[in-house]
């Protein structure tokens, strides 16, 4: 009796050891590009920007894990509608937070993900001679949320360089619940429901002004509101993979074939 509990003793401790091994925890930052898809964009997607990103990842199973992360990026596009020329810029941050379905290979690891997040919605109408913050000036008559709601969509590759040292290379779309990223939505704007100052800044940027004793219906022309804006970003990072205390890191690594 005494030996069975004793064999049963050192199965529970190598299994609590081998357990113990995991790599849990990484933490990972780079640079990339985000590139805006939405009203004022005629191709599809354009005006690639700079973006910055930091992420943690956390390991439930071989082919399960989940990541938080944070990204600093910029969009911008030049209005396709000459007439409207309403182009815009802007500097934003994300927060999110996705799962991941993970299939290792070798030194590979191949992932996909989807989650949720905020980001932050702030753009910049460019006129000549002037840069108007949109959401101030309540530009199409209707006040603009400052944040919206996003979902992390994308693929990526992991390489493992070191048992604690790999390269991320990381593409998704974030779809929205804003129509506002660019500041530009509203189907008909009524001209009597803008305040001076908006009337003032499409004046700096439309080919005919508005004129601001016009009729109660005078409208002109903004955007989609059907669809809501989206971006990418890409991006490259370093990640380091946190090893466990006694991890034995010359077995950690998988050989290429």
């Amino acid at each position: 009796m005494k030996d069975k509990l004793l064999i049963i003793a050192l199965v529970l401790l190598i299994s609590h050891q081998s357990h113990s091994q995991f790599t849990r925890w990484s933490l990972s930052g780079g640079l990339g590009i985000a590139s805006y898809a939405g009203d004022l964009d005629g191709t599809g997607i354009s005006n690639a920007k700079p973006a910055f990103n930091l992420e943690a990842w956390y390991k439930l199973h071989e082919n399960i894990q989940l990541k938080a992360g944070t990204s600093l990026y910029q969009l911008a596009a030049n209005d396709h509608v000459a007439s409207r020329n309403r182009s815009f810029r802007a500097n934003h941050y994300e927060i999110y937070a996705a799962a991941m379905i993970v299939f290792p290979k070798d030194r590979f690891d191949f992932f996909s993900y989807i989650g949720g997040g905020i980001t932050k919605v702030d753009p910049e109408g460019i006129s000549p001679g002037w840069i108007a913050d949109l959401p101030v000036y309540d530009i199409e008559g209707q006040e603009m949320e400052r944040t919206a709601l996003i979902m992390p969509v994308g693929i990526g590759l992991r390489y493992k360089v070191t048992p604690t040292f790999a390269i991320v290379l990381d593409g998704g779309y974030r779809l929205t619940n804003t129509d506002y990223l660019d500041g530009v939505s509203r189907f008909n704007i009524p001209v009597n429901e803008l305040s001076r100052a908006a009337i003032s800044y499409h004046n700096n940027v439309r080919a005919v002004d508005l004129d601001p004793n016009a009729s109660d219906n005078a409208v002109f022309r903004g955007g989609n509101p059907d669809m809501n804006d989206l971006y990418g970003i890409f991006s490259i990072k370093l990640q380091y993979i946190i090893p466990s205390s006694g991890m034995n890191l010359n077995n950690a690594l998988p050989r290429l074939r």
